[in-house]
């Protein structure tokens, strides 16, 4: 089966199910779906695509998995000795951020998507991770060590599909769980909707060290939080991070910054004119952009700045 995958792996996989029925002796369905899976892996996470021994899940797992580009921007964010994903998933996140952690534990409460993704993450990293199956929050209570760092992603599709954006409506719920999470954890970094309000986050989570808005090739993909206990009590920064395959941009500010910046307003059209990315657009940096690097704007509810 795993030949009749390479070998096909840019036919239209509806041909191949009409084609082949019946003429195979291995289950052509499921063949169908790898390559089915592998086409939508290719563009998303293209080392995961060449390797032959993978196996993947039905496309959803795929479209809501974090692509290679954010995942390994990750690695250099947290490192240690013990780090676990409470909401495992496709487990892209769970193995680029465990290359920086001698131990790692991969959570999963869905048993057709945990057996996947433990076949996967034992072939990419051999004994690696340890596997929990079934309610992550309950099963991380009941834990007495404090790990280097916690990852979570909450599911953040409700009733009849419906997309949530508040932390609070989301699963788990990360908001009522804070304080339980931080009495466990070195680190915390928390994955959310790209139409998270950065501001109420800062207010339903009490001392996030910074919030990190991640845009792949100027369209924005993820918001990360992230709690550190070397960082309570300082103020949260912002960071804005377009990534791209060469190297990552990024532009930092706290939003007090934001507050106390102004803008010349442009009397008459300059000779340049700068847009900020969408990362940037998107983490509120309206006016400390323009300040930090001598631009104007053109008029004060436009985002587009001007030098003469």
């Amino acid at each position: 089966m795993k030949q009749f995958v390479q070998d096909h792996l840019d036919d239209d996989p509806a041909q191949l199910l009409l084609g082949y029925l019946g003429k195979v002796d291995f289950d052509l369905k499921f063949a169908v779906q790898q390559i089915n899976a592998r086409q939508k892996v290719k563009s998303k996470v293209p080392s995961w695509y060449k390797n032959r021994n993978l196996i993947f899940p039905v496309s959803l797992s795929i479209e809501q998995a974090s692509s290679e580009l954010t995942g390994r921007y990750k690695v250099g964010l947290v490192s240690g000795g013990k780090m676990v994903d409470l909401t495992g998933g496709l487990g892209v996140d769970s193995y680029f951020l465990s290359q920086k952690f001698q131990t790692a534990v991969y959570c999963e409460q869905n048993k057709d998507l945990f057996d996947i993704t433990k076949h996967n993450l034992k072939v990419l990293s051999p004994d690696k991770f340890e596997f929990v199956l079934g309610d992550s929050m309950t099963w991380f209570i009941q834990q007495q060590e404090v790990f280097d760092l916690v990852f979570i992603d909450p599911a953040r599709r409700g009733e009849g599909n419906r997309k949530l954006y508040r932390l609070e409506d989301c699963e788990p719920d990360i908001v009522g769980q804070w304080d339980g999470l931080k009495s466990k954890s070195k680190a915390i970094l928390v994955k959310a909707s790209p139409m998270l309000d950065l501001k109420l986050a800062l207010g339903s989570l009490q001392d996030l060290a910074k919030i990190m808005v991640l845009s792949v090739k100027n369209e924005v993909k993820e918001v990360l939080l992230f709690w550190s206990l070397e960082s309570v009590g300082s103020s949260p920064r912002i960071e804005a991070v377009d990534i791209r395959n060469e190297a990552s941009i990024a532009f930092s500010f706290t939003f007090e910054e934001e507050e106390n910046s102004s803008n010349k307003i442009a009397e008459e059209v300059g000779q340049f004119l700068y847009e900020p990315n969408a990362a940037i657009l998107k983490a509120g940096a309206f006016k400390i952009f323009g300040h930090r690097f001598g631009l104007g704007k053109i008029h004060p509810n436009s985002h587009f700045f001007y030098r003469k």
